[in-house]
């Protein structure tokens, strides 16, 4: 347990500016995204699709770039540390509770943000209030967004090679989101396993789309009720949970291969 907080002590020691900056790049991107797409939102259906499509991908982007470098910003002596003294899981549980800690940060200030830009009901379907479900849909999102990059920066080795894989999941996120088009088959099955797609469906229920519609063109991936918007939030909890363990199952299979 000593070495859990000697990690996070170090962390905090050298990177806390990190945590900041993060926060405040955010704040400004979700502000930039609210004013942009504000026209109808909550009025008609194809702007407030928009408006939640675009917060969605804001928050998936933020989450990314949370956690994808941290690996190889520390390669140089992180190696050396965990072939020594500090154990795998103490490295990602550590890492877990670092991300975990900023993405609720930026999940208070993109529903904030988010709150000052639209009219939004008082009364919450989870919970008691609209924003503490959009504030909790954030913080899930921004989370599986930054475990994943998590994930992608175990298995990447150099800076070049993140800036190529990011566009590219940034884009299946975007395509496997169900916003654009409807999914069906494969494309289907592989969008379960997709923080947008659940992120979305969470969005959309929230912001109750269907009654943007006229009757009988109701969607049936948008459900204005708890059940279903628990639903979206633990596959979203679900995903958090694989790529984190993913995270440690690699690095303990990259750190005998060294040690080899």
């Amino acid at each position: 347990m000593a070495d859990f907080f000697d990690y996070i002590r170090r962390w905090i020691s050298t990177k806390a500016s990190n945590l900041l900056g993060n926060t405040l790049m955010t704040a400004m991107i979700i502000t930039i995204t609210c004013y942009a797409v504000q026209k109808d939102v909550f009025e008609t259906y194809p702007a407030t699709k928009s408006c939640l499509f675009s917060v969605l991908m804001c928050s998936i982007w933020c989450g990314l770039f949370n956690s994808v470098a941290i690996f190889y910003s520390e390669r140089e002596y992180l190696l050396d540390d965990l072939d020594k003294y500090l154990p795998v899981r103490i490295y990602v549980s550590a890492n877990f509770l670092i991300q975990m800690f900023l993405c609720a940060v930026e999940s208070v200030v993109c529903a904030l943000v988010f709150s000052m830009f639209f009219d939004l009901d008082n009364s919450g379907i989870v919970t008691s209030n609209c924003i503490l479900d959009y504030c909790i849909t954030f913080f899930l999102i921004s989370m599986s967004a930054d475990m994943l990059g998590f994930l992608m920066g175990m298995m990447i080795n150099s800076i070049t090679s993140i800036m190529t894989v990011i566009p590219v999941v940034l884009i299946s996120q975007l395509l496997l989101s169900g916003c654009l088009f409807d999914l069906s088959g494969i494309m289907g099955k592989a969008a379960n396993f997709t923080t947008a797609r659940w992120g979305f469906y969470a969005f959309g229920s929230i912001a109750d789309l269907n009654s943007l519609l006229l009757p009988g063109q109701e969607l049936d991936y948008f459900h204005a009720d708890a059940a279903y918007i628990l639903y979206c939030w633990r596959y979203l909890a679900l995903l958090i949970c694989i790529c984190s363990l993913l995270s440690g199952i690699i690095l303990y299979f990259k750190m005998n291969r060294v040690e080899n």
